[in-house]
């Protein structure tokens, strides 16, 4: 009588098929014990798999890059999914580039239909989702290809008499009125002003990035909890959770007035620079300075915090002896540098959408020159013009789109999936595609 034991994995919702499988096949010869995988007696974490839905299934591309989630982490395909194709148009504002970039991205996902190449097929869809984004907010700022088509050379030349509106001024879905509405949420393009719109982009930039931050330090609280307990997480995510929700706070505080927002957020900064400098004299000279040092006073706790945390690991479980500098420079120094870093980061993403605006703008203003007149139609039918305006736009399109991609991912990756997810988890690999099991 031979005895042996088949250990192995597999998904909830086939254990009950694959019980009654072994049940009918082999009769009274195997017993069949199930066990739901306890995080504090394993000695091994099980492998990974998850179900997403057909639209998010591109991403996984991105989220591979990273590594395999573990099976105790929230899958970060779900949150590239929304925030990749977001940075990316954020970067890419226009909807006639926009619409080349999906162009290719069709062709692109023919061909590797063609190569039955799965990363190629990924990377055409991610693309395609992107760019459709892209069209989305070109529209609304009134950007095809860049201003001449539709606001023609009154954006270029607004206080010439002889300048002339695009020829899509009159049937471009977004009115004038509408996009000036927006020109609030998205400070770029004819109805932003050239100095105010670069400081109105960097505070929507930072706005965007401390939310996410935010979100995805949420989440790493939460895969903690999951994994080790919530007392691990209020040594190792809570004190950074602190920090980013009070730069959340500083950004947050202009949706009290939301027509006005960019004026109040400016008005919070500078009562923070005024706390800052006259302290501790005007904490109570008005609200808003009274906010900026709450402020100021969660950064500081949440850095103190992080640093004690640190410690506390370094001392109480790593058994370190040196640890109280080591502590400063992991819990103190690395925060503090990573919340400048991250900042900067961010503010990329609207930077580098008004770069493709003023490259647009430029090679515009080169094709009015060429042709020596104000009228937009006779610019656009020039030849010389029509030739500047084409090589802009492939210009625009090749370098900037690639700079927005590269940009999008090294967001998605580095900024926010290692704030949550430390990937390290390995793929569940069905056995019946290499093993076949036989009874007698």
């Amino acid at each position: 009588m031979n005895i042996f034991i088949l250990e192995g994995y597999t998904r909830s919702k086939s254990v009950d098929r694959l019980i009654k499988i072994f049940n009918e096949k082999y009769p009274k010869k195997i017993i069949v014990e199930r066990e739901k995988s306890n995080k504090y007696e394993i000695k091994e974490d099980p492998p990974t798999v998850f179900s997403l839905p057909k639209v998010l299934k591109p991403f996984e591309l991105i989220a591979g890059i990273y590594g395999t989630p573990s099976y105790w982490e929230i899958n970060p395909t779900i949150l590239f999914a929304f925030t990749f194709p977001l940075f990316f148009a954020l970067m890419f504002p226009d909807a006639g580039d926009g619409l080349v970039v999906l162009m290719f991205s069709i062709f692109l996902y023919r061909y590797s239909v063609r190569k039955n190449s799965y990363q190629l097929i990924q990377i055409s869809e991610v693309l395609g989702i992107s760019s459709f984004l892209s069209i989305i907010i070109g529209m609304l700022i009134r950007e095809f290809f860049g201003p001449l088509s539709i606001e023609g050379t009154k954006e270029i030349l607004p206080n010439d008499p002889q300048a002339t509106v695009g020829p899509l001024y009159y049937i471009w879905p977004i009115s004038p009125k509408i996009a000036l509405e927006l020109s609030a949420t998205i400070p770029f393009g004819n109805f932003s002003e050239p100095v105010f719109g670069l400081i109105d982009a960097m505070i929507i930039a930072i706005l965007i990035g401390a939310l996410t931050m935010l979100l995805s330090n949420i989440l790493g609280m939460y895969n903690t909890i999951h994994k080790v307990g919530i007392k691990a997480s209020l040594f190792e995510n809570l004190p950074i959770l602190i920090i980013y929700s009070s730069i959340s706070l500083l950004f947050l505080y202009g949706f009290t007035n939301p027509r006005n927002y960019f004026k109040e957020t400016i008005s919070l900064l500078s009562s923070l620079l005024d706390v800052v400098l006259k302290f501790p004299n005007s904490p109570l000279e008005s609200p808003q300075n009274f906010i900026s040092f709450t402020v100021i006073i969660l950064i500081i706790f949440g850095l103190l915090y992080s640093g004690y945390s640190h410690y506390h690991i370094l001392t109480r479980f790593k058994r370190k002896r040196s640890s109280l500098s080591e502590a400063f420079i992991e819990g103190v120094f690395e925060p503090l540098l990573l919340l400048v870093s991250n900042t900067i980061s961010f503010i990329r993403l609207l930077v580098l959408g008004m770069a493709h605006y003023f490259i647009l703008y430029a090679f515009s203003y080169f094709a009015l020159m060429s042709a020596n007149t104000p009228n937009t139609i006779k610019i656009l039918m020039n030849p010389v013009s029509l030739t500047i305006l084409i090589l802009g736009n492939l210009l625009a399109i090749g370098l900037e789109g690639s700079m927005a991609f590269i940009q999008s991912l090294r967001l998605n990756l580095y900024e926010l999936g290692g704030k949550f997810c430390l990937c390290n988890g390995r793929p569940f690999e069905p056995s019946i595609s290499y093993v076949k099991v036989i009874l007698d």
